[in-house]
């Protein structure tokens, strides 16, 4: 997939996610759901984690990712490549 189109499909699944949860900007979502809506791998949010590229939660045992950090990163690679 082309940059141009990753971008496009990561904007799509957020912006359906977003609809699907009431418009909400916060929250979390499993490490498979973020490398789902970010149209990445999961060793790649993964990578993204400890980096602290995006930011995580631990409750009950279970990590979590911050929906806010998946926006922002998003926006980030937005930006990047309007950019060039």
């Amino acid at each position: 997939m082309k940059p141009d189109d990753i971008l496009r499909v990561r904007a799509e699944r957020i912006k359906s996610f977003r609809v699907a949860a009431g418009g909400a900007k916060s929250g979390v979502v499993p490490a498979g759901m973020a490398a789902f809506l970010l149209a990445v791998s999961p060793s790649r949010v993964k990578t993204l984690v400890t980096t602290g590229r995006l930011e995580t939660i631990s409750q009950g045992g279970q990590r979590w990712i911050l929906f806010s950090s998946l926006c922002k990163y998003a926006q980030a690679g937005e930006q990047r490549s309007s950019g060039r």
